[in-house]
Order: C-alpha cells, then structure tokens, then sequence
C-alpha cells in the first residue's frame, strides 16, 4: 500500500490470484460429469465477465506502468482495479453466482472440494509503513550515537580534568602577566 491504496504490484499479485482461481473452477467444472444447468449458466456469465474484466485490468496496468514511468511497481497506486478484482475473489457466502458460491456448488455435485494448491503469492506491501520503521530506526540510531557522544564527552572531562584546570590556570597567568606588561 501507499497512502492507503493498493500498489501495481499488489494488483498484478492479486490478478495472478484471480485468474489461478477461476482456472481451477474451470477445470473443475469441465471435470463435471453431469453438469447441472443452473451452474452452466452461472459458470459462463461469471467466468465471460472475468475474462473480459482481467483482459481490461491487465491492460489498465500496463497504462498505469507507462503513465508512471520510471516509477517503480511498489510506488504505483492501482486501487481502482485492484477492487475490482477483489469483488472476485473476496469471499461472498450468500451470492450463489459469485466465483465462490460457483465453486461451493461444483463441490457439491463433484464430491471433491477445490483446494488451489498452486495459487500465486500475494506480496503486500506497504511503503507508508516501511518508510515510518525506517524513519524510526534512523531515529534511534542517531539518539544512541548522540548519547554514545555525551558519555565520552563526560568521560574526556573527567579524565583530563587536570589538563583542563591545568591549562585555565596557565593561560589565566599568562594573560595576567602579558596585561601587566602591557599596561606597563
């Protein structure tokens, strides 16, 4: 995240995600040996509006990559799409026609459940917050070092107290003497 908003980076992960998914349900829908009419039609509309949906985000990220250059992928705020997909593959228990509600159904007539194993990692990040623990562990080196300072500066004074009083009292005789000379 950057100030707040998911990163292209953080969209192309959760696309990655999005696609592994549907292609799992994919399989596992073609995998039916009965195919139950309600699923089909479902199946098809969601997976139709996903293919044209990733085909536009994948695009918009390209866009977005250009438009930013030479911005890194980290930096480049994306959450308009990210949130798109998300409505995806965000968990929706009572939508019957969401990609879960899909998959929970396949499940049922299968007798198998879709596990993923495979599935992309998703990498989140965020460099608000990465930059403040950096910010902070600055913070701290230099309070230490300025600490580490004043104690070897007390400990200088109390080793070379004597040189210091020493060297007071000769440059105050020493001024005395070249003002009385001086006066003279």
């Amino acid at each position: 995240m950057i100030l707040g908003k998911r990163t292209l980076d953080e969209t192309r992960d959760l696309l990655a995600v999005a696609d592994y998914r549907f292609s799992e349900t994919g399989k596992a829908y073609n995998a039916l040996k009965v195919k139950p009419q309600d699923i089909t039609n479902d199946w098809i509309i969601l997976s139709d509006k996903w293919k044209k949906d990733s085909r536009e985000i994948a695009g918009n990220l390209v866009l977005a990559q250009a438009k930013w250059f030479p911005i890194t992928a980290a930096n480049i705020p994306t959450d308009d799409d990210y949130q798109r997909i998300i409505k995806y593959v965000q968990y929706q228990e009572q939508d019957p026609k969401s990609l879960q509600g899909i998959t929970r159904r396949i499940e049922r007539v299968s007798g198998q459940p879709i596990l993923y194993p495979k599935q992309p990692k998703q990498v989140l990040t965020d460099v608000d917050l990465d930059l403040f623990k950096k910010l902070d562990a600055s913070t701290k080196a230099a309070e230490a070092a300025a600490e580490e300072a004043k104690k070897k500066a007390g400990e200088t004074a109390k080793n070379n107290w004597p040189w210091i009083v020493g060297g007071t009292i000769v440059g105050t005789v020493g001024l005395m003497v070249a003002a009385k000379v001086y006066l003279k």
